[in-house]
């Protein structure tokens, strides 16, 4: 009888002994598909995020700005939110291209683009939108209130010194100033529309003279006035 209970505990002592193996090698697998599917999710975020950035600047590209939009005009439709985007292009850009070639103007767009990101807050969109032209999109703000924000940044004091900044032995003989136009979203407004009327108050303000910005109100172009930025 003892030789039965030993043979019977052998092989209970060899499945316990087994499993346990196999129960190691299944927490090992198991380990490894985690990492390697870890792995690939870190992967696929990272092309998604290259697909939405622009290469020379770090910002968000035209691709994320639209699809910032689409989400934000779903939103005003189900819930009534408020944005508005401002449109900035960097005047007499052409001439500055021509007079100091494109590394420099590339310099130029790099260091805008850096004030840009660094004066506004992580919940707004800031976007090249194509060009020497930026887009900035501002959640939960109305349109007197973004008028402030594209005032604040025309003027701010590091967009001055960028020829510095680029040619420090000397001063750079063009300035770096910007125009901006101003839309707030509108009901029943389709995305297209929206942005066309943004590029409709940039192109007002750079006739008008540049250096200076302008807002589209759903009729028309009107300059940003210091009276409007006062009373906001």
């Amino acid at each position: 009888m003892s030789w039965l209970v030993l043979i019977i505990s052998s092989i209970a002592l060899g499945f316990i002994v087994a499993a346990s193996f196999l129960r190691q090698r299944f927490q090992r697998d198991l380990s490894a598909a985690r990492v390697e599917i870890e792995e690939q999710q870190q992967q696929m975020d990272s092309i998604i995020a290259e697909a939405r950035t622009d290469p020379l600047t770090g910002l968000a590209n035209r691709r994320a700005l639209d699809e910032e939009l689409v989400r934000l005009f779903s939103l005003k439709q189900r819930k009534g939110v408020t944005f508005t985007l401002l449109m900035f292009d960097v005047d007499h850009f052409k001439s500055f291209n021509d007079q100091h070639g494109h590394q420099i103007g590339d310099q130029v767009l790099q260091i805008l683009a850096r004030n840009l990101k660094s004066t506004l807050p992580d919940m707004d969109l800031v976007a090249r939108y194509g060009g020497e032209e930026f887009a900035v999109i501002l959640p939960g703000t109305f349109l007197k209130d973004a008028v402030c924000v594209g005032e604040r940044i025309r003027k701010l004091p590091d967009l001055k010194s960028v020829g510095t900044e680029c040619f420090p032995d000397d001063q750079c003989e063009l300035p770096i100033t910007v125009s901006y136009g101003a839309a707030e979203g509108i009901d029943g407004e389709i995305q297209d529309e929206f942005l066309e009327r943004a590029d409709q108050a940039l192109y007002a303000a750079k006739q008008a003279g540049r250096d200076r910005g302008f807002i589209h109100d759903g009729q028309e172009s009107k300059p940003v006035s210091s009276a409007s930025v006062s009373a906001s």
